[in-house]
């Protein structure tokens, strides 16, 4: 499972719900949210989210579980301010980017299909009825 995620805090907290018991989950919930939303990680980055994640606690709050949810593309790591500049640089004067080309973008960058689908389908969710992704909405939910 390549890293390239975009945090959208009210999708992942819905599905943080659903396993959560009195705001917290425990390890094997996190596997569980994972075959929901159809992520296959090895074993090997399991065991690294699972570190992100409850560190050395038996239980993770919404907080911890978000950790793994900043935007990442392959195994490089991206702050959000590398990922504002980016989008500055790709968008035009008013800070417009077209759909179009954060797919081209997604698909050059990222090679499992699932998750070039996934990251597609999710950047759909800050994109307006002319096709341009909402700048402003965007960072608010992914940072």
């Amino acid at each position: 499972m390549n890293q390239g995620l975009v945090g959208n805090k009210i999708h992942y907290r819905d599905i943080f719900n659903l396993y959560a018991k009195q705001g917290k989950i425990t390890k094997d919930k996190l596997e569980e949210m994972f075959k929901l939303v159809q992520l296959y990680p090895s074993p090997d980055e399991m065991e690294k989210y699972m570190n992100i994640v409850f560190e050395s606690r038996t239980q993770a709050s919404l907080d911890d579980f978000l950790k793994l949810f900043k935007m990442r593309c392959v195994s490089q790591e991206y702050t959000s301010e590398e990922i504002k500049k980016g989008f500055i640089l790709l968008s035009d004067a008013e800070r417009k980017l077209h759909i179009s080309k954060v797919e081209d973008l997604i698909r050059s960058h990222v090679a499992d299909p699932r998750e070039q689908e996934f990251l597609i389908d999710h950047m759909k969710h800050f994109t307006d009825e002319h096709g341009f992704v909402d700048y402003n909405e965007f960072i608010a939910s992914s940072f």
